[in-house]
């Protein structure tokens, strides 16, 4: 990983992603490309240099002929790590799945994606009710209003990602454990992905 030469944080609210990994690789000048729906990101963040802005949805991005100039001046020869932190969370399943196929589309070979996101007892708990599945990606929704509220990523997911994004390979599964209390104070012992790493080959 120490390779890496660029970032482009997918749904990014701040630069706050940007500078944990720039400090994890020791390269604080990282160039960076941060892609987000809120037009206030860039007026709220503070400006450093190597870092630049998209406005939009990312899977109108990635599948846009603009994508190319806009990250013109962000990666180079160096591999790319492209994150997909906690976005998943907030899209449904079909929209989470075109979102990751379209960036996993403009990904050379060598570059990295990362996903974090929830697991589905961390909603369960709080009284969302399991409505759809979509290969590894489950919605849920509120119990009264019957809304889509987020999503979580089931146990499987990771072998969906190598079957829907050709060419992938996941290198990491970092996995946690953790008990959780449910219904009539019952204790539930909570096991999930915190992050997936997946390099295209």
């Amino acid at each position: 990983m120490s390779s890496v030469g660029s970032v482009l944080d997918v749904g990014g609210q701040n630069a706050s992603t940007v500078k944990l990994v720039s400090e994890v690789l020791h390269k604080c000048d990282l160039p960076a490309l941060i892609i987000d729906l809120n037009s206030a990101t860039p007026a709220l963040t503070h400006f450093q240099p190597n870092i630049k802005y998209a406005v939009g949805d990312a899977y109108l991005f990635f599948s846009s002929d603009q994508y190319h100039g806009a990250v013109r001046d962000v990666i180079n020869d160096a591999p790319t790590l492209v994150l997909f932190n906690n976005l998943l969370n907030v899209l449904k399943a079909k929209d989470g799945w075109r979102a990751l196929q379209a960036a996993w589309s403009r990904l050379r070979p060598g570059d990295y994606l990362f996903i974090s996101g929830l697991v589905p007892e961390q909603l369960e708990q709080h009284g969302m009710k399991k409505q759809h599945e979509l290969d590894g990606i489950i919605e849920f929704h509120h119990r009264q209003t019957q809304k889509f509220y987020k999503s979580a990523l089931s146990p499987g997911f990771s072998d969906f990602l190598e079957t829907k994004l050709k060419g992938s390979a996941v290198l990491i599964k970092e996995t946690f454990t953790h008990t959780v209390e449910a219904k009539r104070s019952e204790l539930l012992d909570v096991h999930g992905y915190r992050l997936l790493a997946s390099r295209k080959i």
